[in-house]
């Protein structure tokens, strides 16, 4: 009797109508993923998903309408909706990563395999169509020319549209998954089973998925660790002046800028003349400058707390227990920000794109252009289809598939430029530090010699790239290409700020590190990565600068730059170039020297 009613029970269940969320729930998947790990649910609140759940949600729904629409009944259409989601969102990533671990294996693979492949398979689908439909004559002929258009049209898809684009062998692989989408999608298109029951199950393994990726963002969420910066020792005299007296100061950091010296010897690029304007508008070179790290954040971190990462921690057990998370936390929570504020300034912060440099303190006024998207939401595009359709076009509007993974960034630099100059002509009442971290001349290389879209890794540039393709020649063409346009960007926003500014302006233009002087250099700590470039303007009412010098390091710029403007007395440090070592960045060991 127990029996026959749970069978009833489970008959009447089956008749209830059933509510299709299984396409939204898959469109969501990669996003919650993608935030769950990869350390983004440390960098990044809940508030940042809104954008990007929205806009999958809305094109989810917008499927499933169309299919029901089509099909005249939504549990098909629902189905059809995840038939395309699944494999073009959801399980996109996974060829992209086939995709940029495979390719390498082949590099020398000739053209003639992969026709040979195609042979197999086209034969392999013939011969199935044809046992299939031995006994149906009719229904076989529609199953060969279907057979026989797909895989002619595969070909000169794969040889003629995508290769030129994403190269010979991702054109095949991507060429590959779109037919096994298309043949995936015909087969649920023709399905004519119990609707109902395989939306259920959709349904309960759409809502398992998220909610393993739930429990996986719960016990591998990071902890970002609290810091207390050193408070800097600024004399009572200065802390006790009127905001009135105080300059507006503008901080530009830059990456991979070299020195001159450096340019001159390693590149033969002669960079007196942006030297004599910039010196023309009152900026003091410190013409043996040194970054006291080779990595830009490392030196930056430095800069930012007027002192030696491993002084930020004295204790020497957690200073060994350290790590990057650590670098992060002194970056957005320095010294320098906790003096300023402390003197009434206003710290206005730009942000460059990348998650990790994102400003994260609520004191800290964020300037992005309007509707950018930023590092996070690119990452996830990127595992999707819409990668490869921003490549294609890409490709045929710039003839530059690779760049579109950077306009993001691009974007930043530009507005960062401008807004600098026109942010000078507003008074806020109050003196303000103003800080744009803008990651060039370093590579994927942004900018030509004229402004335009450089080829991120040297010509020929493809959507997957992560390393320069070309000659040496043609790196050194690039980098030089970028510091040209960076030179006039800097010239023209700095005399800008001096021209419109309300407040004295003090404009301190530095880069995180050097460049490397070759191709084959790039990944060590060269002597070069040291020799960055770094100038200071002074205020007009300055005294002279008499703390300045020529081998001054990024450590002690700000010591510097506040005992000559507001009287500060803080005590100039060593000098001191440092390699981190491989288990810590509080773990470092003196560098040759970069004199």
């Amino acid at each position: 009797m127990a029996t026959e009613t749970s069978r009833g029970e489970r008959a009447l269940r089956d008749l209830r109508p059933v509510r299709v969320f299984h396409p939204m729930l898959l469109a969501l998947i990669p996003l919650w993923g993608t935030y769950a790990y990869d350390r983004n649910a440390g960098l990044l609140p809940l508030s940042a998903l809104a954008r990007p759940a929205a806009i999958l949600l809305v094109g989810a729904i917008a499927l499933w309408l169309l299919f029901t629409a089509l099909r005249r009944d939504r549990y098909h259409g629902g189905l059809l909706a995840s038939a395309l989601i699944a494999p073009m969102i959801v399980v996109w990533g996974v060829l992209e990563e086939a995709i940029r671990a495979v390719i390498p294996m082949y590099e020398s693979t000739s053209r003639s395999f992969f026709y040979f492949v195609l042979a197999v398979v086209a034969v392999a689908a013939i011969g199935g169509a044809a046992y299939r439909y031995r006994t149906d004559k009719s229904a076989l002929r529609s199953a060969l020319v279907f057979v026989i258009v797909l895989i002619a049209v595969s070909l000169a898809a794969a040889t003629f549209a995508l290769a030129p684009v994403f190269g010979r062998r991702a054109a095949w692989l991507i060429t590959g998954y779109t037919v096994a989408t298309v043949l995936g999608f015909r087969a649920v298109w023709k399905y004519h089973g119990d609707y109902q029951a395989a939306t259920r199950s959709l349904n309960w393994f759409a809502s398992v998925l998220l909610v393993l990726y739930t429990a996986v963002l719960a016990v591998n969420r990071p902890v970002q660790p609290s810091v207390t910066p050193p408070e800097l020792p600024i004399a009572a005299t200065a802390t006790g002046l009127s905001r009135d007296k105080l300059p507006d100061i503008y901080l530009i950091a830059l990456d991979g800028y070299a020195r001159a010296d450096v340019l001159r010897s390693a590149y033969a690029y002669n960079n007196l003349p942006f030297e004599q304007e910039m010196k023309a508008l009152g900026f003091r070179f410190a013409e043996k400058s040194t970054a006291n790290y080779p990595q830009s954040l490392l030196s930056l971190t430095a800069l930012l707390n007027a002192d030696y990462l491993d002084r930020l921690i004295p204790d020497q057990s957690a200073r060994n227990d350290a790590s990057m998370a650590h670098v992060f936390a002194f970056y957005h929570h320095n010294s320098v920000f906790d003096a300023l504020r402390a003197l009434g300034y206003r710290i206005e912060v730009f942000s460059p794109g990348l998650e990790s440099l994102e400003p994260r303190r609520a004191d800290v006024v964020r300037l992005e252009p309007e509707g950018a998207i930023g590092e996070f939401e690119m990452v996830l595009l990127d595992r999707t289809f819409a990668s490869r359709i921003m490549q294609a076009y890409y490709y045929v509007r710039y003839q530059n598939p690779a760049y579109w993974r950077y306009s993001f960034r691009r974007a930043r630099i530009l507005y960062a430029f401008d807004e600098m100059a026109r942010r000078a002509k507003e008074d806020h009442g109050a003196p303000r530090l103003v800080f744009a971290n803008l990651l060039i001349p370093e590579p994927p290389y942004l900018f030509t010699r004229d402004g335009g879209r450089a080829q991120p890794y040297g010509p020929g540039s493809l959507g997957g790239d992560r390393r320069f393709r070309g000659l040496e020649s043609e790196y050194r063409e690039s980098y030089l290409g970028q510091i040209h346009y960076t030179n006039e960007r800097l010239i023209e926003t700095t005399t800008k700020i001096i021209e419109s500014s309300k407040r004295p302006a003090l404009i301190i233009v530095l880069s995180g590190r050097g460049a490397p002087p070759a191709l084959e250099r790039q990944a060590g700590p060269a002597e070069e990565r040291f020799r960055n470039l770094l100038m200071v303007r002074f205020p007009e009412n300055t005294a002279a600068a008499g703390e300045w010098r020529d081998d001054l390091s990024l450590v002690n710029v700000f010591r510097v730059v506040l005992n000559e403007t507001i009287g500060a007395q803080l005590p100039i440090l060593e000098d001191r170039t440092l390699v981190p070592q491989e288990d810590g960045p509080f773990r470092t060991e003196p560098a040759r020297p970069a004199q």
